[in-house]
């Protein structure tokens, strides 16, 4: 299947949970991320275009937060190799200039690897 991202991605070497902003519910681990959407691993199925409000929990704070406060939209869920695992792609939903400020100095700062 030929390459369709957009942005280069960072993978994430930390323990970055993603949470339901309003219920608090750990819905999975952060894999990777770009100011576009993010992957996450999670032990739940997901049904694309399902519209979730998040929290992404950051290892140590960046631009001055440790949340990352978004909305995100799935755009596929996939079996992960694991078979207790599912995969999930999302794609955030209007970011502001402050959240993708995070999400940049996310990558510099909490060692985020290619």
């Amino acid at each position: 299947m030929p390459e369709r991202r957009k942005r280069f991605r960072k993978s994430n070497l930390h323990v970055t949970q993603v949470v339901h902003r309003d219920s608090g519910q750990a819905l999975g681990r952060l894999v990777n991320i770009t100011t576009e959407g993010m992957l996450v691993i999670t032990s739940q199925s997901f049904q694309k275009g399902e519209i979730y409000p998040l929290s992404v929990i950051l290892p140590r704070r960046v631009a001055d937060t440790q949340v990352l406060e978004c909305e995100a939209e799935v755009k596929w869920c996939r079996p992960d190799g694991n078979p207790s695992y599912h995969a999930v792609g999302m794609q955030f939903m209007n970011l502001s200039h402050e959240d993708i400020k995070i999400i940049q100095e996310a990558f510099n700062k909490l060692s985020l690897v290619r």
